[in-house]
């Protein structure tokens, strides 16, 4: 009994998180990137992106968008990045942002094979 809840309430679990799975990608913007974090002390970044993406359906332009941001490893689990966003459509251009990332490493990088 207790062996048969416990499977339905991780088959519960793994059914609810499988939207989680995709959220980046419906998400993100066309300048946007997912990755894995890792943190190094003293690590200096100049980090720019630039991405184009159609429209789902054809009544919109193409939109496109640019970063740079500038980051620094403060200590072996803390990572932070300022950067600036721009975005533009057609003959349209804007200052769309400026943001603050944090990266926290809470676990030390496992080994590498």
């Amino acid at each position: 009994m207790i062996l048969s809840s416990l499977k339905h309430l991780i088959l519960v679990g793994l059914l609810a998180s499988t939207p989680l799975l995709h959220a980046a990608e419906y998400l993100s913007g066309p300048a946007d990137y997912v990755y894995s974090p890792i943190v190094e002390e003293g690590e200096k970044e100049i980090d720019t992106k630039f991405g184009t993406q159609s429209p789902r359906n054809g009544d919109e332009s193409r939109q496109s968008g640019a970063s740079i941001g500038f980051g620094y490893g403060v200590n072996s689990w803390w990572f932070t990045e300022i950067y600036g966003k721009a975005v533009w459509d057609g003959n349209t251009s804007k200052f769309d942002a400026v943001e603050w990332e944090n990266k926290f490493q809470p676990t030390p990088e496992p080994p590498t094979v």
